[in-house]
């Protein structure tokens, strides 16, 4: 397992790098997309669990926004939660992909809601 930023290489069972705190890959893709040093992440997203995060990190690297995971977990602690939120993490993305984020989350929720709506029984009156 390899960091995709800093490339460093991690004994198998490890997800995140400890150091830049995204999640590994087995491979260093050919092209590494690397933020400038002054660029700020925002916070796009806060989910649940690890699996809403990275679901929702997929679902902006198909439209081409990098984007990453951040728990709110303390390893260690028996994955205790730091804050008093029902979160569990954050989806961050470049400032300036922001905006896209945050329209491409808004409607994929907004279609799932859709769909749940139409998936109900109708109610037997």
């Amino acid at each position: 397992m390899f960091c995709p930023n800093c490339e460093a290489e991690y004994v198998e069972g490890i997800k995140k790098c400890p150091e830049c705190d995204i999640a590994l890959v087995t491979e260093i893709p050919d092209e590494i997309i690397v933020p400038e040093p002054d660029a700020e992440l925002v916070q796009v997203a806060q989910v649940f669990d690890e699996f809403e995060g990275e679901f929702i990190c997929g679902l902006l690297k198909e439209a081409g926004i990098e984007s990453s995971y951040r728990s709110f977990k303390v390893p260690g602690y028996d994955q205790m939660v730091t804050e008093q939120t029902p979160f569990r993490g954050e989806v961050l993305v470049l400032d300036e992909d922001a905006e896209k984020a945050k329209q491409i989350i808004d409607e994929y929720l907004k279609n799932l809601d859709n769909q749940e709506i139409e998936e109900k029984p109708e109610e037997e009156t």
